[in-house]
């Protein structure tokens, strides 16, 4: 008890200059961190109450709609079967503007079980630019989001050719009968 006793009196004698810089340093970076931390771990706990407060609504939204109410929501967003010309000729139009040649489309309506969607089949053999090609079902993708590219074949009879034969087997989903 003693020694402790007179380490604590002498503590500047004990240590010597460079130990007490050292404490000094120790000290600073001890209230260095309480104070940058501190803020830090509140900073850190909010955050995380805010996130727990925005997923419950989330949670209880999707318990609360009804499914079937979503679901027909979902269907709304396809285009009726009556704009079928509208899109085609669309189709049509970017065939042109990518300097594509149809040979000869091939069309078949199909009712897809269990939903009240229908869908639009359509084989498109075209001869044209490789790149012409690629640019255009990109280009339709993009204009028409409820097209799917179910298939895409390219031929080529020589490799020094610049046109490609090309089928691409599409498929429009529409809404209503």
């Amino acid at each position: 008890m003693k020694p402790l006793l007179w380490m604590a009196q002498n503590w500047r004698s004990y240590l010597g200059y460079s130990g007490a810089i050292g404490a000094a340093a120790l000290l600073l970076t001890l209230a260095g961190c309480v104070l940058w931390l501190q803020p830090q771990r509140t900073q850190r706990l909010q955050l995380l109450s805010e996130l727990q407060q925005a997923r419950q609504p989330a949670k209880s939204n999707a318990i609360d709609a009804k499914p079937k109410l979503r679901l027909a929501d979902f269907y709304r967003q396809f285009p009726h079967l009556n704009t079928a010309p509208d899109w085609l000729d669309q189709i049509d139009q970017k065939l042109d503007a990518h300097k594509l040649v149809l040979k000869q489309a091939d069309y078949k309506l199909v009712r897809e079980r269990n939903t009240p969607l229908l869908r639009y089949q359509l084989n498109l053999p075209v001869s044209g630019d490789y790149l012409a090609v690629r640019s255009f079902v990109q280009e339709l993708q993009q204009a028409m989001p409820f097209a799917i590219v179910d298939d895409l074949l390219f031929e080529r009879d020589a490799a020094a050719q610049a046109t490609v034969q090309a089928r691409i087997r599409l498929s429009l989903m529409f809404g209503g009968s």
